[in-house]
This record gives structure tokens, sequence and C-alpha cells, in this order.
């Protein structure tokens, strides 16, 4: 059985790569044929770098871009046709038995520019599916859902990775969406061992965020003075918050090392609280100035709400540093992982029992 997944895997973030690939290794392990399609349009490319930045920014990022690239090209298998715009996709679309419409944000308008290609628009066959995707957001005009509710419904079965994606599909007529995890919770911590770059530090707090807010400048220095150790930050290529090092060229295996060899993680990110939890790490989470939604949705599965600061007034550094029980949070979890790997299954079975009536 072939499948075909479109994500979004053109940019430097630590977070799309990986759980572009743990879709990837998770159904190559379940015994399918698998791609992802090698869609990288213009707009992706780090579109937020104005052109007065984007050369210097380039050759700054040149490193950085070619361990991105590296990885993918050792893990992951793309399609034969690359393509860099929607109507390449639609004169030459891919071929395979089922298709995917991957997880990560591919249904936010704000970053994807409201690219159909993400809803599958290229392909005219029933044997689509969602696993996990998000749209980042519930701010969503009525005209944006009316085009949503169109691609929709020629979707065989629709996963979502928020239980707001899941509200927000029902009040469009759709009562069978399943809601399932990111699908970096597919693949065991060891999977991610296997592939991870040891780091040149030890007994050290990680940083990994992307913004700068004051709240977050309040944490790093409660945690660095209780703690006493260094800091060291990951993510953008500019120092968001005062740290002892500042890495900015990290490949994928760089970022998996360093949460591996966290003491403690403050992270503003989706996917920086994911690995951690994941890795069963100390940690807390900044909220983030936009796109929080999808934080606590993550952090009620595994019942670790008290993790998420919002407000500066709101910290309590003895409650930070306590240490986490991981017991309930991983039941929890294993609970919802199986439940994910079930949609998996079911919806590809289905699909497969489908093609064969229709062949025969």
């Amino acid at each position: 059985m072939k499948i075909s997944i479109i994500t979004i895997v053109s940019l430097t973030n630590y977070g799309s790569v990986l759980q572009a690939f743990a879709l990837y290794k998770y159904l190559l392990d379940c015994k399918h044929l698998v791609e992802i399609i090698n869609y990288y349009p213009q707009y992706s490319s780090d579109n937020w770098i104005n052109n007065f930045r984007k050369n210097i920014w380039d050759i700054f990022m040149a490193n950085r871009k070619e361990k991105f690239k590296k990885f993918i090209r050792a893990n992951i298998r793309l399609s034969e046709n690359s393509y860099s715009n929607r109507f390449e996709l639609q004169k030459f679309p891919p071929k395979a038995d089922i298709y995917i419409a991957g997880s990560d944000q591919i249904w936010n308008s704000e970053i994807t520019l409201g690219d159909p290609s993400y809803f599958l628009d290229f392909i005219q066959s029933d044997t689509k599916i969602s696993y996990a995707s998000s749209f980042g957001r519930t701010n969503i005009s009525l005209n944006e859902l009316s085009e949503i509710k169109v691609y929709l419904n020629k979707f065989e079965a629709i996963s979502v990775r928020e239980e707001s994606a899941r509200d927000l599909l029902a009040g469009c007529g759709f009562n069978n969406v399943d809601v399932v995890l990111d699908p970096i919770f597919l693949l065991d911590k060891n999977d991610y061992i296997k592939l991870s770059s040891p780091p040149q530090y030890k007994h050290y707090l990680l940083i990994f965020t992307y913004e700068r807010n004051d709240t977050l400048d309040l944490v790093v220095k409660l945690v660095t003075e209780k703690l006493k150790i260094r800091s060291i930050l990951i993510g953008p290529p500019r120092k968001t918050v005062k740290c002892d090092v500042h890495v900015k060229k990290a490949g994928p295996e760089d970022f998996i090392g360093l949460i591996e060899g966290a003491d403690y993680i403050i992270t503003s990110s989706f996917h920086g609280t994911a690995f951690s939890i994941l890795f069963n790490k100390n940690f807390i989470t900044v909220a983030p100035s936009s796109r929080k939604t999808r934080l606590d949705n993550l952090l009620s599965i595994v019942g670790l709400e008290n993790r998420l600061i919002s407000e500066p007034n709101n910290i309590d550094i003895e409650r930070i540093m306590k240490p986490i029980n991981y017991k309930a949070p991983l039941d929890k979890l294993n609970k919802q992982i199986i439940q994910s790997k079930k949609f998996l299954s079911e919806t590809i079975t289905s699909l497969e029992k489908i093609m064969h009536e229709k062949i025969n």
C-alpha cells in the first residue's frame, strides 16, 4: 500500500521536520510504502523575513539549512517529483493509493497563505484522510470555514490535533472527527535517541523558544538562580533571552541530543513541550504570544496544565522546581497513543478494503 503525505518540511524548524519524520517512520514500520510529497512552496521558506534582510539571513543560515536537508535525505523518502507551487501539484500529482494531510499547522492560513494543497485539493480520488492536522488558532472567518468545508467533504476520514479544531469542524457539520496526538508520539523516545547527536555540554538548562517576552525572561532568571547551572538557548538565530550559550546552527539530531541531555527545560514551543514530555523532563512552558490553543490541549491531555505559565504574576518558583512525577501523565499519554495508532490502522484498513472491493 503506497501512502503519500503532504506536510510542511520546507522550514528549518525542528518540530516541523521531526513530526514529518515521525509519521513517515511509523507508517514505514507498519510495512507501508511511504513518501512525503516534496513540496517546497516559495512562501514557506522563512516567509516572515523581509526582503531587505533575506540575503544576509540566507548566508547566516546556510549551515543550519544544510543540516536539515541532510537529515531529510538520510531519514525521509521524498516524492520523485518536486513541487514549488500548487499548480505544479495539480498538473503532475504524485501517484499513491492513500493520501494523508499530515500534522503540524498545515491548515493555518496565516502560515500557508490559504494554500489548498494542504487539503489535498490536487487529488481527485476519495482515498484522502488527515492525521493530526492543525489550524493552530480558532479565529477563522466564516468565508474560510466555507472553503474548508468544501475541501474536507472529499475526505474519507478526518483527525485533528486539538479539541478546539474538532469543535470548529463540528460547527461545519463534521461530526465524526477524531482528536489524535502529534505524530512525534507515534514513536518511542529510543527511536529519536538513535538519531541524536550527543551534546558537548553537561548539566544545563535548555531554553527553546522563538520569541522574546518578559515572562520568559523572568522564568529563566528564577530557574537559573535556583539550579546554578549554565543555560543554553536553541532555536532562533538571534538571542531572545539572556543565556550562557547560544546554539545557532543546530540540526534536528543536535536538537534531540540537547533535549535528551538537559537537566531542565524552559520552552514556549509546542514541540519543545511535546519532546519534554516524551523524554520525561522537568520543564516549564511559557505561553507564547499567539497559538496557545495547541499547548493548552496537549498539557490537558497529560494532566500537566500547571506547567504552563501565562503571566508573570502567577509564577511560583517552588512549584516550578518541584520534580514531575510522570507516572500518571504517562498513563494518560499511552492511552492516547493507542487511540491515535488505532485511528491510523483502522482507517487505512478500511480504505484498503474499499479499494479491493472496487477492483473486484
